[in-house]
């Protein structure tokens, strides 16, 4: 959060290498998976996560969340970095995080809508406002 606040475009570019590589490691992708797959499918029947999975999948909405939170009291918007395009954009490199994270943000508007606070909406809107801005090199859904 810290390194969003400041607005220091180094630093947050180094910050976003390393959770890249971390979630790389996490998120391995399959090994049947088509190089340059551009579709993710949506089911939501199957919305069951492994537990690192789900916790990685609720740390990285919980942080955008609060980083965009904490961004938005220390600087007008328009005095903010694009770090969160940018942080957008890591995501999309993962086809495996992103159905993961596609199929937690189902189950949050579809099935916890009602029990989430303001802050909450506020920041999960913000998130789809980015992944919607990059549309054009997103894959599919």
């Amino acid at each position: 959060t810290e390194v969003v606040v400041s607005g220091n475009d180094g630093e947050v570019s180094a910050q976003l290498s390393r959770i890249s590589h971390t979630l790389s490691v996490i998120f391995p992708g399959c090994p049947n998976e088509p190089t340059g797959q551009t579709v993710v499918t949506l089911d939501t029947s199957a919305l069951v996560l492994n537990e690192l999975h789900e916790k990685v999948v609720n740390g990285i909405l919980q942080s955008f969340c609060q980083c965009l939170l904490n961004a938005s009291r220390a600087n007008p918007p328009d005095k903010q970095s694009f770090w969160a395009s940018r942080f957008i954009d890591v995501l999309l490199g993962n086809t495996q995080l992103l159905s993961k994270l596609f199929h937690r943000l189902w189950d949050l508007f579809h099935n916890q809508g009602s029990s989430l606070s303001a802050a909450h909406v506020l920041g999960l809107a913000a998130f789809m406002v980015h992944l919607h801005a990059s549309v054009s090199h997103s894959p599919l859904v």
